[in-house]
């Protein structure tokens, strides 16, 4: 098992490895961490820990997008991989398409990168005009 020591490097190292993938500079200063970072790290932990259903996922939607995002949307998960994302009309299913690269990155990182691997975005006005087919707007690289 791991000493406390042992868990608090391998965490800055994690940090650091995400930090240089993305271009962020790094937001720890000596010992200390922004809170942003370590909540979502502590988020990430307790996800991992628990089995993928489709509460988690709703759960890591609304993490990952966002309060004004999570909440513009109905999710649904299928155990395929598919999301189902329903926003509230078209304006919110373009924000929610314009944001899906960082959504998909938050989303892998909160739940694992194979957990969502196809989103399907649609606005529910659009939906409801065209019974259950209305326009999908697929990102099948999520």
């Amino acid at each position: 098992m791991m000493d406390r020591i042992d868990v608090l490097s391998a965490v800055r190292s994690m940090h650091r490895a995400a930090a240089l993938r993305t271009g962020h500079r790094s937001t720890t200063h000596g010992s200390m961490e922004s809170l942003d970072i370590t909540a979502t790290r502590a988020v990430r932990h307790l996800l991992s820990n628990q089995p993928t259903t489709a509460a988690k996922v709703t759960f890591a939607w609304t993490v990952a997008a966002g309060p004004q995002l999570g909440r513009a949307a109905t999710i649904t998960w299928m155990d395929d991989g598919t999301l189902h994302v329903l926003a509230r009309d078209e304006a919110w299913r373009r924000e929610i398409s314009r944001a899906r690269s960082v959504i998909t990155e938050r989303l892998s990182y909160l739940l694992g990168p194979d957990v969502v691997r196809t989103i399907r975005v649609r606005a529910a006005s659009a939906a409801r005009r065209a019974g259950s087919s209305g326009p999908v707007y697929e990102d099948p690289h999520a």
